[in-house]
């Protein structure tokens, strides 16, 4: 999981199916906050008041471990609204970087042309963009400009992995977790970044992970449970929903605030966090309940995959049925190499998908995130007609 997250410049707007929203209700000072309208962590719209505090606070903790250095260029794809793309202007003019804006996520090809160009590099990337970049650089191709890959907002697979490390030898890449709620939680050293695959690393500095079960005690190490975040990345709350803030924000034993993410986590045997799912993408699978993010996670291990997303349709019977997306690491690589591939890293028979369909790319939208396939142009028609895997 990662950032996420849109900008609203008039939180006070109105729509067609709610009505204005007032005042805050948030106990905190919001002087000088900014509104930005995410998913979030309970996956209903709304609104994450992020203060002054919470951004300086990130914005300079971030930076350092990055290792942000005068005389870099960050060349930024995500859009401003998307909190991911909005901070690299924030960490541009903290520590004296260059911002070179490319229009958009989907400009692939404008994207490689700004980063062959020999200046010091720094890139942003969420896996969904790294993974078309992947598939639209020249055979080979490395870039030895780059010299700071930052990655959020989805699970990676090894593959990936792989292919970024060769594709950007000289750079450290950063593997990281987030959420709008709290900006950063996480990354992973760069050292560990095909060492730990699965792993998006250890806590930033400033900041508190723990792990718990439904009663919020701190499971025992290696099992899985819910995240929460206690530091000054925690921003106060949603504008105008007290009811929701309260679930998700709460108070501690020592009187600080905790956010409980709704995601699931557990830590490897060396303490780094392993992304498992999330509580409210739970399906129905083979008269099963499974989480689709632990599916995504566990067939993520392949080395054959760059990039998927799941989706869940139904047959003629209504009975449902699990689709994988697939970006395979080349052409040369088959939908029963993909199968094979999967069942070594599923945990139980259930989590193999029903139909797999191999794509040359996955849409993103202006976030650099996987978009809804049937919108995008010349997707429609395939998804219409998976190719069948027999189980």
């Amino acid at each position: 999981m990662s950032d996420e997250g849109t900008l609203d410049p008039n939180p006070d707007h109105e729509d067609n199916d709610r009505p204005a929203r007032g005042a805050p209700q948030l106990e905190e000072n919001v002087d000088g906050a900014l509104i930005f309208s995410t998913s979030g962590s309970t996956g209903e719209p709304k609104c994450v008041v992020s203060t002054p505090k919470n951004r300086a606070f990130c914005t300079s903790t971030i930076g350092k471990y990055l290792g942000l250095r005068e005389g870099q260029c960050i060349v930024n794809a995500l859009s401003p609204s998307f909190d991911y793309g909005f901070y690299q202007g924030l960490l541009a003019q903290e520590f004296g970087l260059e911002l070179d804006l490319v229009a958009s996520a989907q400009l692939t090809g404008e994207v490689l042309e700004r980063i062959r160009r020999p200046r010091r590099i720094v890139l942003p990337l969420t896996p969904a963009l790294a993974a078309r970049l992947c598939r639209a650089m020249k055979p080979d191709e490395n870039f030895p400009a780059v010299e700071i890959v930052s990655l959020t907002g989805g699970g990676t697979s090894l593959g990936l992995r792989q292919r970024l490390a060769a594709a950007f030898p000289r750079a450290n890449i950063f593997a990281m977790y987030g959420l709008t709620e709290c900006k950063r939680v996480a990354y992973l050293d760069p050292v560990l970044f095909l060492a730990k695959p699965n792993s998006c690393g250890r806590e930033m500095d400033g900041v508190t992970g723990s792990i718990v079960d439904a009663a919020e005690n701190p499971v025992p190490a290696g099992a899985i449970g819910e995240l929460t975040i206690t530091g000054q990345n925690v921003c106060p709350g949603y504008w105008a929903d007290p009811v929701t803030t309260r679930l998700r924000f709460r108070t501690g034993p020592d009187g600080n605030r905790v956010l409980f993410t709704g995601d699931y986590f557990r830590r490897d045997k060396d303490g780094y966090l392993e992304f498992i799912g999330r509580a409210d993408k739970l399906v129905k699978v083979r008269d099963e309940l499974v989480s689709l993010g632990t599916i995504e996670t566990e067939l993520r291990r392949s080395k054959l995959v760059l990039d998927l997303t799941l989706r869940m349709g139904v047959d003629d019977l209504g009975i449902p049925l699990l689709s994988a997306l697939v970006v395979p690491q080349g052409p040369w690589v088959s939908e029963s190499e993909i199968l094979k591939s999967f069942r070594q890293y599923i945990s139980r028979p259930g989590h193999l998908p029903h139909k797999i369909l191999l794509l040359n790319e996955l849409p993103v939208n202006a976030h650099g995130k996987h978009d809804d396939l049937k919108g995008a142009d010349g997707m429609s028609e395939a998804l219409a007609s998976p190719v069948p895997i027999s189980l």
